[in-house]
């Protein structure tokens, strides 16, 4: 693995006198650089056309920008966790016996969960929500790059429990998340409106025949998500992966504890996420947040 300061210097010379204004930024570019390609085991930084890309593990090769501090890549695609709970959405998706698999993705962010399921599942198609312009813009661009853009349909509305408009922060972070009433946000001053629709409604619109799986993390906004699927849940029990912590629940006046018991009254259970043949039960909604988790799957009837 070349580092990533002697890439830069070796082969890109041209590139970083046109892109970089000093030296200094260039060294802190190179060292944050270094920082996410080690901590993900990524390999070495790509150039292609003035724009750098890190590679997964699956080849697929997603934009990077160093001035987007705490931005969509690193964020969503920078932890142990991230990885463990892609990995749960891919076993799951394996265990599928349908000749097309139709993945629902909300929270769309960079594209780390819609692009490596297209990559995987070449009969696939994914559904990616991103009502955020900018985040939306580096979802498209990862799609396009890496040759997946057929196979995932992103949509520019949030889902909840209405149709109507809503705000929503834009931090080109993987934490950005709706805005109650005229609350405000300190680590995200750039507010936007943006339309929402419901999953019944987005159903119904495509005359999706089927739903084989729900990945759902809007901080905290997943209650409103999964009421706005009253229809779809008991229709096709689809397995789910949600995040569930009551930092951003309380944002929207409900506790962890609600959004188990609705779930519940359409027969799923929470399970411990991991790969399929390590997926554990849990007791309890509790027990696994004692246990440290924040993420769960939610899985109904045969299906466990």
């Amino acid at each position: 693995m070349v580092p990533g300061y002697q890439l830069v210097r070796q082969k890109y010379r041209a590139l970083t006198e046109i892109n970089f204004r000093n030296r200094r930024e260039l060294q802190e570019w190179v060292r944050s650089g270094m920082e996410l390609q080690e901590r993900l085991q990524l390999e070495p930084m790509i150039f292609n056309n003035a724009r750098a890309y890190v590679r997964s593990r699956d080849g697929i090769e997603f934009l990077w920008d160093p001035d987007l501090l705490g931005g969509a890549l690193d964020l969503e695609f920078g932890s142990d966790f991230e990885r463990l709970e892609l990995e749960c959405v891919l076993s799951q998706l394996a265990r599928i016996e349908t000749e097309k698999i139709v993945f629902i993705d909300i929270g769309g962010n960079c594209g780390l969960y819609a692009l490596s399921v297209a990559r995987r599942f070449p009969n696939s198609h994914s559904y990616s929500f991103e009502p955020v312009p900018s985040t939306r813009a580096l979802l498209h661009a990862n799609a396009r790059h890496n040759g997946l853009a057929s196979q995932i349909t992103i949509v520019d509305k949030a889902l909840g429990d209405d149709i109507k408009t809503v705000k929503i922060t834009a931090s080109y972070s993987a934490m950005d998340h709706l805005v109650v009433g005229n609350a405000t946000d300190e680590l995200s001053p750039l507010i936007l409106e943006v339309p929402m629709t419901t999953l019944d409604q987005f159903v119904l619109e495509q005359d999706l025949t089927q739903v084989d799986f729900i990945k759902c993390d809007v901080e905290g906004a997943e209650l409103l998500v999964f009421s706005g699927a009253r229809e779809t849940l008991p229709r096709y029990h689809p397995p789910v992966l949600l995040e569930i912590e009551s930092k951003h629940t309380e944002r929207f006046g409900y506790v962890p504890d609600d959004l188990d018991r609705f779930l519940r009254g359409f027969g799923y259970t929470p399970w411990k996420h991991a790969a399929a043949k390590q997926t554990e039960p849990l007791s309890s909604l509790r027990e696994g947040m004692e246990l440290g988790l924040n993420n769960f799957l939610y899985l109904c009837g045969t299906q466990r």
